[in-house]
Formats: structure tokens, sequence, C-alpha cells
């Protein structure tokens, strides 16, 4: 469609979508699954940041989850978990197996490469991806045809970070008890 001096226009969004479907565009990712990756993983940054599983010193004044501190707190109920659950296991082995990529500046656009993970246990890794996948679904612009394999993969990194979400949170006494607990 061109505006008449031969650019060419984006057609105007339907005044019947919501703003979160505006917000959503093209990204087919399940609704719902989406709201409660970002409302779980938002209320365990709150839950780790009241147990202060944060980053501490005099030149971190910005309250950040420290993933290692969780990683410790949560790391021998988590193994247990993953080697009782099938379903967590899958989940675990799909993060490892598939990992979220990071996006960076290559000095002229976009690329999408590898986290360096060097040095990290396994559960600080998967802390880390699990961060590392709601940046990238949600902070991002990007938008799939419907028949490209990364629609399901935005949904499988959104289904199985539900399940290992979990299982980390309920994997700490307090941890667990600061999420689910009310003001």
């Amino acid at each position: 469609m061109t505006d008449g001096t031969g650019s060419v226009s984006k057609p105007e969004p339907s005044t019947e979508m919501s703003f979160a479907e505006l917000a959503i565009g093209n990204l087919h990712i399940r609704e719902n699954d989406a709201f409660a990756f970002f409302a779980i993983y938002a209320r365990y940054e709150y839950a780790a940041k009241v147990c202060q599983l944060v980053h501490k010193g005099p030149d971190r004044r910005d309250l950040t989850v420290n993933p290692q501190l969780v990683a410790d707190k949560a790391r021998e109920e988590f193994w247990r978990r993953v080697e009782k659950t099938p379903q967590l296991a899958e989940a675990v082995d799909y993060y490892i197996r598939n990992p979220p990529k990071k996006q960076v500046w290559d000095g002229t656009s976009g690329a999408w490469t590898e986290p360096d993970y060097q040095g990290a246990d396994k559960l600080k890794i998967l802390l880390l991806q699990l961060g590392q996948a709601r940046n990238n679904l949600f902070h991002g612009g990007k938008g799939w045809k419907p028949d490209t394999p990364e629609c399901d993969r935005d949904n499988d990194l959104i289904r199985h970070g539900l399940i290992i979400l979990e299982a980390v949170i309920r994997s700490d006494e307090i941890l667990f008890h600061e999420f689910s607990s009310f003001q």
C-alpha cells in the first residue's frame, strides 16, 4: 500500500484489537502461558529479593537477583525433584540442549550469540537461561511467520521454563513462602 508519495505505509491495526494483542503481534505465543511465565518470573524475582538472594557490595547499588545465591539455596532439593519428575527432567534437558541466545550489537546491527556461562554450575546456568528467555520473549520486537520453527521454540521455552521456575521456587521453603505470601 502506498501513501500517494510512493512510500510504502503499514496498514493500521484493527481498532478491535486489545493493546496486549498489538504488543504480542505475530509472536505466535500462547497468551495465557506467556502471562503466567511473566507473572511467575516477576514474583520469583520479588521473592528472591525479599530473601536477600541479591548481588551485594559497594559497587552494586541496583537490587538484582543473584542466580548463584538462588542456586546455592535450591540446588539439592531441585536435583532431587529432577530425578523424581520426568516432566521436570524433560524441561531441564530442553533448556540445556536449546539454550536461549543473547542479543548483542555487532557494530552495525543486532546479532545473536551463545551467552558465556563459563565456570557456572548447571542450576545457575538454568537460572540465567530463564532470565535470558524472559528478556528475549518480552523485550523484543520479533515476529515469525506462522509456519516457522521459531514459533514452536518460543512456546517450548515458555512451557519448559514454567516447569523449571516452579521447581526452583518450591526447592527452597523460604523462597516459596515469600513467593506465595501476601503483603
